[in-house]
Formats: structure tokens, C-alpha cells, sequence
């Protein structure tokens, strides 16, 4: 009765003892990103990664395409992935871009990705097939450069 009731309670305790902790992972990993989300329109959620320094953005990333409004008929044709180029355009217009510099497109089977290097960013856009699953910009800044290090 008694290897019984050790036995149980070991079950119910052996959860406690297999918890991660934030000291044992900044240990291992160093310093959590300062990462914040957004919600930049219904529906549609930006991240950002931010500088270790100087609290610059160093990263955004927004889906591929925007979710379809719930009183859309199915079958009807809406643009979802141009309201998310739009938001990239209003959140880094050419001017904070600079001049393009090059453009490279590679795919490995049904998976691909799409880029575009500018003087001060780098806008990425992987693919799962014919679908863009994200938009992603990355800013070329020294703190950037060194947090990727």
C-alpha cells in the first residue's frame, strides 16, 4: 500500500520537475528578442522585433495574404494578399527602402521564396506552392546586424 501511494503521488509531483524556467532558458539562449504584435487592421497581426540597444525595429512580419471577410460569398474573388503589400508600402515606403539593389526568387519542391534587397531593408516572401505565407522585412542596420549574430 505504501509503494502505492508513493507511486501516485510521483505522478502527480513528476510535472513540477519537468518545468522550463526563464533563467535556465536565457542561459542556454541569452536574452528573450523584444518582441511586440500588433494588430494592423481586422484580423491582420504584425510582429516585430526590435533592437537590443536601441529599441529600433529590426523586424516585421505580416501574413501572406489578409483573412476573407466572413460576409464574402464563397466563390467571389477578393485580393487579400494586395491589402497586405499595401500595409507593407504604408509602413515602409521607397523612401525608407532606398534603391533596389537586386531581386532573387528560389523554390525547392512546393516550397519557395521571394526577395527583394533594397540599401536599408531586405523584403522576403516565402511560398508554400502558389500561396505567399508571409511578408517578412528585415531592416540592415548595425544593431540589427548584430543582434542576428
Amino acid at each position: 500500500m505504501g509503494y502505492l501511494v508513493l507511486g501516485i503521488c510521483l505522478i502527480f509531483i513528476s510535472p513540477v520537475f519537468a518545468q522550463v524556467d526563464a533563467s535556465a532558458l536565457r542561459a542556454k539562449f541569452g536574452a528573450p528578442l523584444s518582441r511586440e504584435t500588433f494588430t494592423v487592421r481586422a484580423g491582420i497581426e504584425m510582429i516585430v522585433d526590435y533592437s537590443p540597444t536601441r529599441n529600433l525595429v529590426c523586424r516585421l512580419e505580416l501574413p501572406g495574404h489578409a483573412p476573407v471577410p466572413r460576409d464574402v460569398p464563397a466563390g467571389v474573388g477578393t485580393n487579400t494578399k494586395k491589402l497586405i503589400d499595401e500595409i507593407v508600402e504604408e509602413i515602409v515606403p521607397p523612401s525608407v527602402r532606398g534603391k533596389e539593389l537586386g531581386r532573387m526568387c528560389e523554390s525547392t519542391g512546393i516550397s519557395g521564396i521571394c526577395s527583394k534587397e533594397y540599401e536599408y531593408v531586405s523584403i522576403s516572401e516565402p511560398s508554400n506552392g502558389a500561396r505567399r505565407t508571409a511578408v517578412i522585412v528585415r531592416f540592415k542596420t548595425a544593431d540589427c546586424n548584430a543582434a542576428d549574430r
